[in-house]
């Protein structure tokens, strides 16, 4: 979808939902800036009957998920939702003592992973759950939304037949998440923190109601990015951001957020682990850490390539990405011919056991930064945004410079320079950050 077509349906935005400027480049970094391919089957998650039957599924596979919510008693509230990478499992490991609730809202797509979690957390017993669910009024009223707008919603018109759908969609399920916050958080109080897990999403209907009732929202991000002018946690939308390291505080400073509103916490959830004492052997002399091959295809095929052509001789291992693995290896499976490739490790397992690392993997270089291993990771030319990542980040023009530095005797890596571009990966330093700043937001809060 293109500027142009949101901007040509802007007014259809603030005509159904009178929402500001403020919310209104919010959806825009959602749904343009984030620019990902729209299945039109999703329209079809999105009807009232749809709706109503995974809520039914929901809310028999999470029978005591949904009592009715309190969020006293809590030092902060995490809403998040049913995706797949389940990140909020390690919040537990930089909370400390502090007491919180996660707050699954309710999924149009996903009850499968609805149930998974549900199950997790009951054999756990350690952490307060909640999970949401649609209710009947709200099906009533979504209904009655559709039926008073629908020659709105059927005016929404953009270049092509398959955008134009994705902004009905897009339009629809904010409705019907508007609808859901208006009624589940009618009575919140203003005094609560409220976090949240991704970068917008399911989040903006939410946000919006709680910054009429003037409660304070944070957004706890859920990777790195490098450039402003293309990621879509920009715009701040929430009042508070909790980001991963001084490189991206400085991103959200230049974008025009106040430096107050910007806390350093460091390595993203989905990162964090409990790091056990152990030493492997060294079986590999590079580790090739792969992207998803829709977004890496090219520069994983040159450098790829370029390993057999030069580096024939030594052991090298390739690690895909899981949620991709089989569309991966498919789209370059005319690269990878002998090569040995990673079957049931885990990530950290393969970085211990290689010598180097190669990768194209931004979440990864948390881990690989936190073992000390020495590496160097491809980028896009558009990531060296400022030079925030000079010497540390490459393009892959710069293949035969970046081997010869990977390759050459000198192991030692610059720790201090990699936190502060990537963020903090020392599990002890990054769970203080995290109760300080749950701390300051807290005080901040009485004194309003």
């Amino acid at each position: 979808m293109t500027k142009k077509d949101f901007e040509d349906n802007r007014g259809i935005w603030v005509k159904l939902f009178g929402v500001d400027n403020q919310t209104l480049d919010a959806l825009y970094a959602d749904i343009v800036k984030r620019n990902q391919s729209f299945d039109k089957r999703l329209l079809l998650t999105i009807k009232p009957w749809f709706v109503w039957l995974v809520s039914s599924f929901e809310r028999l596979v999470t029978p005591d998920g949904h009592k009715k919510f309190d969020c006293k008693g809590n030092d902060f509230v995490f809403i998040t939702c049913p995706d797949p990478v389940h990140r909020v499992k390690t919040l537990s490991l930089i909370a400390g003592n502090l007491k919180f609730t996660k707050f699954f809202l309710p999924s149009t797509t996903r009850p499968t992973v609805v149930r998974q979690y549900y199950n997790y957390y009951k054999k756990e017993k350690k952490e307060n759950v909640f999970f949401g669910i649609f209710s009947s009024d709200d099906m009533r009223n979504y209904r009655a939304f559709l039926k008073e707008n629908k020659e709105t919603i059927n005016s929404i018109r953009c270049h092509s037949k398959e955008d134009t759908i994705a902004l009905k969609y897009h339009v629809m399920r904010y409705a019907l998440y508007s609808i859901y916050a208006k009624r589940e958080f009618a009575k919140i109080e203003n005094k609560s923190l409220w976090m949240f897990e991704h970068d917008k999403f399911y989040f903006i209907p939410i946000v919006e109601q709680f910054r009429k009732k003037g409660v304070t929202t944070i957004q706890m991000q859920h990777g790195t990015f490098f450039n402003p002018n293309t990621a879509v946690f920009i715009p701040l939308y929430t009042n508070k951001i909790m980001c991963c390291s001084k490189r991206e505080k400085s991103l959200y400073m230049e974008s025009g957020v106040k430096e107050e509103d910007v806390y350093v916490v460091g390595a993203p959830l989905q990162t964090i682990v409990e790091k056990k004492d152990e030493r492997l052997v060294i079986k590999y002399d590079i580790l090739v850490l792969l992207t998803a091959s829709s977004i890496g295809l090219s520069i994983m095929e040159t450098t790829l390539k370029y390993l057999r052509d030069h580096f024939s001789d030594k052991k090298i291992l390739l690690r895909f990405r899981p949620r991709s693995k089989e569309i991966d290896i498919k789209a370059l499976s005319h690269c990878i011919k002998g090569f040995s490739i990673s079957e049931g490790t885990s990530l950290h397992e393969d970085i211990s056991s290689s010598q180097r690392v190669i990768s194209f993997s931004e979440d990864a270089n948390f881990e690989i930064i936190s073992t000390g291993k020495k590496f160097i990771s491809f980028v896009k030319p558009s990531c060296l945004y400022g030079n925030y990542l000079d010497g540390i980040c490459y393009t892959i023009e710069n293949i035969d410079e970046c081997m010869t530095i990977l390759m050459s005797s000198d192991d030692k890596m610059c720790n201090n320079r990699y936190v502060e571009a990537y963020g903090e990966t020392n599990l002890k330093k990054i769970a203080q950050n995290f109760n300080t700043i749950i701390t300051q937001l807290k005080a901040c809060n009485y004194e309003n």
